[in-house]
């Protein structure tokens, strides 16, 4: 193999590991990615819209009003559950691992601090922001602020780890 043939190479591997990571400024439609192991009626993240892996993502969360737990929480005047704004919280900030490993799933171990400060309405978007606060190879304490129309809705510290998608 000449010298040429292995910078060649080198260049090959370099351009397909840039063309599969998300830069920083993004909009992935996660409704319809697979990015994520849970599904409709369980997701609770529409869209990816900055991705600096390890460092910082925003996640976008629409309230529609038609979610199955509306239905009893609480009829006449919907609220949106304070367990189902964690767990979007908590799935916005798994997107800080995808920097390691996309084939990874990401499990939720328990929270920490977590706190509401706003109720929210179907109609609202809740913009997600997630920041590690300490990373290790296959765990972390992740912080998430969660916003809606600019006012702090909730914020909390989650403790996270991965595992591959095929192990439980």
């Amino acid at each position: 193999m000449k010298k040429n043939d292995v910078i060649s190479k080198k260049k090959q591997k370099t351009t397909s590991k840039k063309k599969s990571r998300i830069s920083h400024h993004c909009s992935v439609d996660l409704r319809k990615s697979k990015l994520l192991l849970v599904t409709d009626p369980f997701r609770f993240v529409d869209r990816l819209t900055y991705c600096d892996p390890g460092k910082k993502v925003v996640v976008e969360y629409k309230v529609t009003g038609e979610e199955w737990f509306f239905k009893g929480h609480f009829p006449g005047n919907p609220v949106l559950p304070g367990h189902i704004l964690a767990e979007a919280m908590i799935q916005a900030g798994s997107f800080l691992f995808k920097k390691r490993d996309w084939t990874k799933v990401v499990n939720y171990l328990y929270s920490t601090k977590i706190k509401f400060f706003k109720i929210t309405k179907p109609g609202e978007t809740i913009k997600m922001t997630g920041t590690p606060v300490k990373m290790l190879s296959s765990a972390a304490i992740i912080h998430v602020k969660a916003h809606s129309d600019g006012e702090l809705v909730a914020q909390g510290d989650f403790v996270v780890a991965t595992r591959k998608k095929d192990t439980i």
